[in-house]
Parts: structure tokens; C-alpha cells; sequence
């Protein structure tokens, strides 16, 4: 049996009721024991309240407008808002026009997938099998959020709708194009030294000042979750750190591009990026072995599988390892003899 819509409730004598608040007072509204006429006359009832078209006039883009005025705002920070929003205006709204959204199936979602996979992108490619899953999944949630606030009866999106994402090694510094980063004169190698030590991202360490570092850890607020992480200095990096004031950075967040072209042509390292930084000081942790939960916690993941990335081994670990463990000298391809 299908869940009731969001804000429906029923008694234990059977009868279905919402309550509901209008200038400060509430008021209890009953619907009647009949689970679907219920839910039809609650469904009527938000629609005369909130002034919404009747559900067989609603547009896609009603929809969508509605989502990210009421559910956005309230479930996601202020970046991530305006890429929902960009997604909906440049890619949702385009492909399903003026089409009424209890008439969309899954056909038609199925069709606005193989359309997504097909529009161009930056540099002429086509868009990435992660943006287009990123779109899809936020299309998803408004479906799911529709149902639930009585727009529509069931979601229409199909299972198994969303690309498969195949799992790559992490884009990190080899030995020695870490020491040829970490070498370059300052500011430029500071900054990597200690993007290296606290595995931040751009915005965050442009952000850290002296006063942020208190019984050798970093307590700095992160902007994309703003929750506080307590990260902790190396040694070697906090000595560095008392020896200064004021920000650590001295760039701005808008100089990313400036600092990266600057870091390539002194340390010799053309493809380096400064997300990497972060990408080599996860795999740096693990290989030291920190534990996965405390890596996560570092890096400020939601969730230890996405953390769990940084685990992999590339080939060429693993054939180093080999060799370490069995004594080859370099002969760990070989077959084993049976003993």
C-alpha cells in the first residue's frame, strides 16, 4: 500500500486529518475514513490553500518553480541551490516545454536522458556521464518531493534510469612530482605544503587564518556543508604556522587560476591541479595508515563509501606490494610454481 502524502495523518479510529496553521492559530481538518478519497479531497485542499493549478493543469515548469522556492532553500546550502536551479532553467524546462507533468512517463524521462547525454558541453564534448546522473538525480528528488507535498499521485521516474558511473582512481601527485611541488619558494609552496597537510579544497584554505589553529589543529568552518572540521597539523607544517599571522593564504578564492598556471611553470608539473593536493593528502593518510572512519572525517565526507575511493590501489601499488611481500625482485608477473 502506498504511503500518504506528506502532512496527511491518520487516527486511531480510522479518520484521515492534517493540521494545518494559518495566522498563528491551528486547525484540525478531517478527510474521512476512505484512504482514497482522503487523499484526494487533502490533494484538492492544498491546491484552493496554496492558489496552485489543479493537477491535470499543471505545467513541468510550475512544478519545477515550486521545488526550488519551498523544498531547495530549505534542504541544501546557497551554491548548490543555484546548480539545481541553472539545471532546471538550462536543461529541464527546455526539453519538456509547456508538457503537463502528470502526463510525463517513463518513456519520456528515458528520452530526456539519451537528450542530456547528446547536449554539448565546455570544449565541444558532450556532458559528463556524472553531470548527466547529477541532473536525473535532482529531477528525481523533485518527482519524489511532489508526491509527497500532494502535486502528483506517484513519481514517474523508471528504476535503473540513472548512468551507471564506472569507479576511477583518484587524479593524485606521484613521489616525485610532490617533491618538485613542495620545493618551489614561497607563498606558492607553502600553500602547497599545506594543502598537502589538511587536504581542503581551494575555498576552504583560502579562508584559514593563524587564529584558526588552536592546540595544533585547523578549526575551520567549510562552505560547502558549513559545518566545523578539526583537522590536524603535521609537525613539520605547524612550525611553519607559528611563525605566521594574519591568513595563511595570501590569495584570493577568484585566484585559483593564477596560482595553478604559477605552480606548473616553477615546479615543472603541467598537469597538476589544485584538487589533487587533496586527492595525494587522502591517499598520503592511508598509506601511513589512518584509519578510513578518520580519513572520512578529514575530509568531510557524508559517507565512508565515497572515502573508500582513496582505498584503491592503482596497478602499480599493487605489483609493488607484490614484489615487497614474495621477494620477487621484479618477477611478480611470473607464474608461481605449485610447492
Amino acid at each position: 500500500m502506498p504511503k500518504l502524502p506528506r502532512g496527511l495523518k491518520r487516527r486511531s479510529n480510522g479518520t484521515f486529518f492534517m493540521r494545518d496553521c494559518r495566522n498563528g492559530k491551528d486547525r484540525w481538518i478531517s478527510f474521512g475514513k476512505d484512504r482514497v478519497e482522503a487523499c484526494r479531497r487533502y490533494r484538492e485542499f492544498l491546491k484552493k490553500r496554496d492558489g496552485f493549478p489543479q493537477r491535470s493543469d499543471l505545467l513541468i515548469e510550475q512544478l519545477a518553480l515550486r521545488w526550488l522556492e519551498t523544498y531547495v532553500p530549505t534542504a541544501r546550502n546557497q551554491a548548490s541551490g543555484r546548480l539545481a536551479a541553472s539545471w532546471v532553467w538550462k536543461y529541464l524546462v527546455p526539453f519538456f516545454g509547456a508538457k503537463r507533468a502528470e502526463r510525463i512517463n517513463d518513456d519520456d524521462l528515458r528520452s530526456y536522458r539519451l537528450w542530456l547525454e547528446k547536449m554539448p558541453a565546455r570544449g565541444g564534448k558532450c556532458l559528463s556521464p556524472e553531470t548527466v546522473r547529477h541532473v536525473l538525480s535532482d529531477v528525481r528528488c523533485m518527482f519524489n518531493w511532489a508526491v509527497d507535498a500532494g502535486y502528483l499521485s506517484v513519481s514517474p521516474m523508471p528504476r535503473r534510469l540513472l548512468p551507471r558511473i564506472p569507479i576511477r582512481l583518484p587524479d593524485a601527485l606521484s613521489e616525485e612530482e610532490t617533491d618538485a611541488l613542495v620545493a618551489i619558494a614561497d607563498p606558492h609552496g607553502f600553500v602547497v605544503r599545506l594543502g598537502l597537510a589538511t587536504a581542503l579544497r581551494w575555498g576552504d584554505l583560502v579562508k584559514v587564518e593563524r587564529k584558526h589553529v588552536r592546540n595544533g589543529m585547523i578549526e575551520v568552518e567549510i562552505g560547502k556543508t558549513g559545518d566545523v572540521r578539526r583537522i590536524p597539523l603535521r609537525p613539520e607544517i605547524a612550525s611553519e604556522i607559528r611563525a605566521r599571522i594574519g591568513p595563511l593564504v595570501p590569495f584570493s578564492a577568484k585566484s585559483k587560476g593564477s596560482f595553478t598556471r604559477t605552480v606548473r611553470r616553477r615546479s615543472g608539473v603541467r598537469r597538476f591541479h589544485i584538487h589533487m593536493l587533496r586527492h595525494s593528502a587522502a591517499m598520503m593518510m592511508l598509506r601511513e595508515g589512518w584509519r578510513l572512519e578518520a580519513v572520512q572525517e578529514i575530509l568531510g565526507h557524508k559517507s565512508v563509501t565515497t572515502t573508500q575511493r582513496y582505498a584503491r590501489f592503482s596497478e602499480q601499488m599493487v605489483r609493488s606490494e607484490a614484489e615487497r611481500l614474495w621477494g620477487t625482485g621484479g618477477s611478480a608477473g611470473k607464474t608461481v610454481a605449485n610447492p
